[in-house]
């Protein structure tokens, strides 16, 4: 038997983005719908350009076909929909290879196929990368002067990001030789890092941003506590502990000028009472000189 393709064709063409991993509705309806299930051919399929295009999914003779190789449990049409003409293909668990272009075909299914409706649907699965986190090996305060090695690390892109460090106590960029590696994964997306090693003079807060030409990604600030201060000794970095040297010392520099004051006016006291005593004992011996010897004549 022949058949013959009467062609009365409505073109219509959507782009969608779906998220790697998540899922999109591809429309494609044909209203008023005037005819039977059981008498449609729906097919859904996806440009090749290498081959043949790939079946996605089919309606004949009023059953579904969903069982096509790379799409099998991942399709999926409602059939209550399609009894008013819509035969919306919902994809999920996107992968990067789903990127492409696809078309709904909707056929009457008659000795004279009638071609009733053309959709054309772009889908670009988008991959973001995550949002990055910053560690280093070092725990707690640093001391003044120390380097430090901090790593950026993001997964889940498509394409090698610029990866940017910043100064966000200042608002700046930190302009540091950085290393980056990159790995690609077993689902086509990438694991990247960048190393960078910093020489700690202050307290540094730092962040790290993946930018692509889609959107950018900014870790949480990554705080750096510097422990000591430029030019100072281990053994005097308490200024309780200096504050209270010197209050001993001024104490004992004020007790010991009260005992020279003490020492000086107790030598002074000494001093006065033997003059003292001397004057009588002088005045004493005299008087008894006058009374017992008579004058000479």
């Amino acid at each position: 038997m022949s058949y013959s393709v009467f062609l009365s064709v409505w073109r219509f063409s959507t782009g969608l983005v779906g998220r790697l991993g998540g899922a999109v509705d591809m429309p494609c309806v044909y209203k008023p719908l005037f005819y039977d299930l059981e008498k449609l051919l729906v097919y859904w399929q996806k440009g090749n350009p290498n081959s043949p295009d790939l079946m996605v999914i089919e309606l004949h003779n009023g059953k579904i076909t969903d069982t096509y190789q790379n799409y099998q449990g991942r399709v999926y049409m409602d059939p209550t929909m399609m009894l008013e003409g819509n035969f919306t293909l919902r994809l999920k668990d996107l992968s990067l290879n789903d990127s492409g272009k696809y078309k709904c075909i909707i056929m009457l299914n008659t000795p004279v196929i009638q071609m009733l409706n053309q959709i054309y649907t772009e889908l670009e699965v988008a991959a973001p990368f995550s949002i990055p986190v910053v560690t280093h090996p070092v725990e707690g305060q640093l001391k003044y002067g120390q380097e430090v090695t901090l790593k950026c690390t993001s997964y889940g892109g498509k394409h090698q990001p610029m990866i940017i460090w910043l100064n966000s106590s200042e608002g700046s960029e930190l302009i540091v030789d950085q290393k980056l590696d990159s790995m690609e994964l077993s689902s086509g997306t990438l694991n990247v890092t960048s190393t960078v090693t910093l020489n700690i003079t202050a307290p540094l807060n730092v962040t790290c941003i993946i930018r692509t030409p889609e959107e950018n990604f900014t870790s949480q600030q990554y705080e750096l506590r510097q422990r000591d201060n430029p030019g100072t000794d281990s053994q005097t970095q308490n200024p309780t502990a200096v504050t209270a040297s010197i209050s001993v010392i001024a104490s004992l520099g004020v007790i010991a000028t009260m005992l020279m004051i003490m020492i000086k006016r107790n030598s002074l006291c000494r001093l006065y009472r033997g003059e003292k005593i001397d004057r009588e004992m002088r005045y004493n011996f005299h008087g008894l000189n006058s009374r017992i010897l008579p004058p000479l004549t």
